[in-house]
């Protein structure tokens, strides 16, 4: 059972007389409902029991507070998460934390939409499309990464952000 999520993002007060946000749980001020989110996820027996209880709770799609991303949606019903994937980019728009979006970059695939997106997924699809060119760079991504590693074995600490820039 695939899960969707999605942040709540403010709409004029005009749309908003017309749309209602799902039922749910916000939890604690800023943590949410972080704490047993992990709990659950950390549970040997049943790491989906968060997701099962809320479901049962309020339905296939509910609201929650999850990493102080403030109020989020989620969604497990199937049927609905398809339509949202379907229509992202002109009824929905992804969202990532801050702290993925700066990992990926200003330009990354997850971080930019629209036109822009368009134009980005097209380049990297092309790239790789030609198989004698989708060879060699696969072989160039790879070098690069392994070099990444080599260099990273002697280090105590790594910067992240740092090394997926280089």
């Amino acid at each position: 059972m695939a899960v969707i999520v999605w942040r709540i993002i403010r709409v004029a007060s005009q749309t908003r007389k017309n749309h209602r946000v799902p039922p749910g749980s916000t939890g604690w001020p800023l943590i949410g409902e972080t704490i047993s989110f992990y709990r659950a996820m950390r549970s040997p027996i049943n790491p989906r029991r968060f997701i099962q209880d809320h479901e049962h709770r309020y339905g296939t799609i509910f609201r929650s507070n999850l990493f102080g991303i403030s109020q989020i949606i989620v969604s497990v019903d199937p049927e609905f998460n398809r339509y949202v994937l379907q229509n992202e980019g002109r009824l929905f728009e992804a969202n990532y934390p801050k702290s993925l979006r700066n990992l990926i970059g200003k330009y990354g695939l997850l971080s930019v939409h629209g036109e822009l997106q368009r134009k980005l997924h097209a380049t990297a699809s092309n790239l790789l499309k030609h198989e004698g060119l989708s060879s060699g760079f696969m072989d160039d991504i790879q070098n690069a990464l392994l070099a990444g590693i080599e260099r990273w074995q002697d280090k105590r600490v790594i910067h992240l952000q740092e090394e997926c820039n280089k």
